[in-house]
């Protein structure tokens, strides 16, 4: 009874049942190889509650009776040991789980052979650790001999069968081998429903991974349509609280998240996060994933408390139930180093970058796709303290691990190649900026086509590059195509857009067709209102520029109100003595002389010069 709703989800009764289960089994004795099955089942109820440290002790022990029992080379070892290999993995210490997942196989090979269904799973669950550690390339073979295996016993239709499909076409998407990734769900799906009809959990798995595909490859509204439905049947088949929807729930809103629609994205979030918390408890590791998730919105929003918040209570789960040197943590310290280097917090984002990527090199060489990520945010946080060589450096390093974890046309690797054109392009360094950003467009291009964002930001770095060199046409061309990708990808009102309006007016206005700027700083203007409110600070940022414009124009009379209007929402924003509102007065100021006002400009100039003296004695103290 334990087992059924074990596998029905009822995770309390089936606790209530295992454990009396192995009570009775404990009476048969310390070498009872029913006590040795008790354990095991009990161990994988705690395993999916994210007890990691308590199942590793229940199949420890049952590992011991079974050595004992039937000897070291008899296949119930090997489950034993498979098992084990399952928790350190979900545990981060991939060294281990790759040594039991080893052992297992050895062991399974010699006693009874590796063509059995057991055995295929054995050989998935090694490859799905060398793709944690970045090494796909072993990983596939694994997952193809697995294949081999259970389509010739079970057939190529059977429920097996299209799972080890799935596996397979997520190793070969996370290489950025979409096409293949593609027909290979498709065929798994195929397979789902036609052995089990098409509304059953193993369907839902399969849409929520195309989903994914799709989203990376930026087919939005497909994307949005397949977790739709498979979100349907998770909730017809397993019911509305269960863990499984939550998982759906989860990816549809980092759908929403990447097309800019927050709301609806932070409701799916909570709803995930709520489900999670009742199904599995508020410190599973499943919890930490919903949090963390939830934080990204938060800093995407400006709502960076909240974000780290978020971020820190994630990472105490993650620490709880791994360990302070998982990977999960890692992926929490570099997300808070992330989130400081936004506040222009340098000294605690370097800190936190560095204990990210010590775990990461610790416990997998740097051979897992974490550490190329860190390497890349620490490059950029050199670049932007000034520190180029050491930026560089790094900068490489990042791209040389892409390369090698997944050659030379994987998008991950384009993201590397821009950064480090970016570290280039400020030391001056503008043709070998100019032919990084050309092999990142290239990359995207191809793995991802014409119209993804991920092509849009390198072109966006391509035009700053032809700015900065005073080759107008060809920057404007690039911030134009940047803006029709973004426009037809994400809609003419997202926050994306805000940036990208205003690097093509400011182009216009560098060039004096102020007639060309004007619509894009007020349409810039008219998105931040809408997307943060008339009281946020970009919108503020965006008044300033719409007010210098007109300032620029003669048309002192347009300029005046919407000055005073930027300063009051810098002001609000940030009090009356940040170093921001120096800029903002001085021009205010330049505008009320050419007014004939220069009482009013007098008071604005002491005002910024107030600010900029308290600011240099306070640097002179520090």
């Amino acid at each position: 009874m334990g087992v059924r709703a074990f596998q029905r989800g009822q995770h309390t009764e089936a606790e209530r049942f295992l454990s009396g289960a192995l009570a009775i089994a404990e009476r048969f004795g310390p070498e009872d190889l029913r006590l040795a099955t008790s354990l095991n089942n009990l161990g994988h109820l705690s395993r999916i509650r994210g007890r990691y440290v308590e199942a590793e002790q229940l199949y420890k022990r049952s590992l011991a009776i079974r050595e004992k029992v039937v000897g070291t080379d008899a296949y119930e070892v090997a489950d034993s040991l498979n098992n084990l290999g399952m928790v350190q993995s979900r545990r981060g210490y991939h060294v281990l789980a790759e040594g039991f997942f080893q052992r297992a196989l050895a062991i399974e090979e010699k006693s009874v052979g590796l063509d059995r269904p057991a055995a295929a799973v054995m050989l998935a669950n090694l490859a799905g650790e060398y793709t944690l550690q970045g090494q796909h390339a072993r990983a596939v073979p694994l997952l193809q001999r697995a294949l081999a295996t259970l389509e010739k016993l079970r057939g190529s239709e059977d429920w097996q069968t299209g799972e080890m499909l799935n596996n397979l076409a997520e190793v070969y998407r996370q290489l950025g081998d979409y096409g293949r990734a593609d027909a290979l769900y498709q065929r798994a799906l195929a397979i789902a429903e036609k052995g089990q009809g098409p509304e059953n959990a193993q369907v839902a798995t399969v849409l929520s991974n195309l989903a994914l595909l799709y989203t990376i490859r930026g087919e939005y509204g497909r994307a949005e349509a397949t977790y739709r439905r498979a979100l349907v049947i998770s909730e017809k088949v397993q019911g509305p609280d269960h863990a499984e929807v939550a998982t759906t729930l989860n990816s549809l809103a980092d759908l929403y998240l990447r097309q800019g629609r927050f709301g609806p994205a932070e409701q799916l979030y909570q709803r995930a996060l709520a489900i999670r918390e009742k199904a599995l408890g508020s410190d599973h590791p499943d919890v930490a994933r919903n949090l963390n998730n939830l934080a990204n919105l938060y800093r995407l929003q400006g709502n960076l408390p909240q974000a780290e918040q978020l971020y820190n209570r994630a990472m105490s789960i993650w620490v709880k139930g791994f360990g302070a040197e998982s990977m999960e943590v890692a992926t929490s310290l570099n997300n808070l180093g992330d989130l400081h280097l936004a506040q222009g917090q340098f000294a605690r984002a370097e800190s936190l970058f560095r204990r990210a990527l010590a775990i990461t090199e610790k416990a997998q060489g740097s051979e897992d796709s974490l550490t190329p990520t860190v390497l890349t945010n620490m490059a950029a946080l050199y670049r932007l303290l000034g520190e180029l060589g050491r930026a560089e450096s790094l900068g490489k390093r990042a791209v040389a691990l892409r390369e090698k974890q997944f050659g030379p046309e994987h998008p991950d690797l384009a993201q590397s190649l821009n950064e480090l054109a970016l570290i280039y392009a400020d030391q001056e360094q503008f043709a070998q900026a100019e032919s990084l950003y050309n092999r990142a467009v290239a990359i995207d291009e191809k793995a991802l086509g014409p119209d993804h964002l991920s092509l849009a930001t390198t072109l966006n770095n391509l035009a700053n590059l032809f700015r900065d060199q005073h080759q107008y046409p060809r920057a404007e061309s690039l911030y134009r195509r940047v803006l029709a990708i973004q426009e037809k990808t994400l809609g003419p009102e997202h926050p994306d857009l805000i940036r990208s309006c205003e690097n093509l007016a400011d182009l216009y206005r560098h060039q004096r067709r102020y007639a060309d700027a004007e619509p894009l700083y007020q349409r810039a203007l008219a998105i931040a209102e809408k997307t943060f409110g008339p009281e946020d600070p970009s919108v503020a940022a965006r008044l300033s520029k719409l007010a210098d414009l007109y300032r620029l124009q003669g048309q002192y009379a347009k300029a005046e109100p919407v000055y005073r209007r930027a300063l009051a929402g810098w002001e609000k924003a940030l009090g009356r003595e940040h170093p921001l509102l120096v800029v903002v007065l001085q021009n205010y100021a330049d505008l009320l002389r050419k007014m004939g006002q220069p009482g009013e400009a007098a008071e604005l100039e002491a005002r910024a010069r107030a600010i900029r003296s308290k600011r240099t004695t306070k640097d002179q103290v520090m």
